[in-house]
């Protein structure tokens, strides 16, 4: 019996000492402490990066687009002159162009009219 102990005692301290396994252990431990690395620096920079998409959003959508600009001012005079005997009319025609800021265009026409009366 002596003897079926000591070498029962013999194969578990050999079974302890052995350095077959330990190398799986320390990668599974190393892959564990990068997980948790990456981990942390995605949930710390992913607030920033939602907070750099929205104030690029909002810069955008505040710049003034081409369609929506102010409408200009303008104004038309037109004068009509007469002379002659009888009645006669005179027809006169102005146009006038203005712009405004913002891509805004406006046009006016004017236009006059004269009566003459000759003697």
């Amino acid at each position: 019996m002596k003897e079926l102990l000591n070498r029962l005692y013999v194969n578990l301290k050999k079974t302890i000492l052995q350095e077959h396994g330990q190398d799986v252990v320390e990668y599974a431990l190393l892959v564990a402490v990068l997980s948790v690395g990456v981990t942390a620096g995605v949930v710390a920079l992913g607030g920033g990066i939602s907070s750099a998409f929205t104030q690029i959003s909002a810069s955008l959508s505040a710049s003034p687009s081409a369609s929506s600009g102010s409408q200009g001012a303008s104004s038309g005079s037109g004068s009509g002159t007469s002379s002659g005997g009888g009645s006669s009319n005179g027809n006169g025609n102005g146009n006038g162009n203005g712009n405004g800021n913002g891509n805004g265009n406006g046009n006016g026409n004017g236009n006059g009219n004269g009566k003459g009366n000759g003697k």
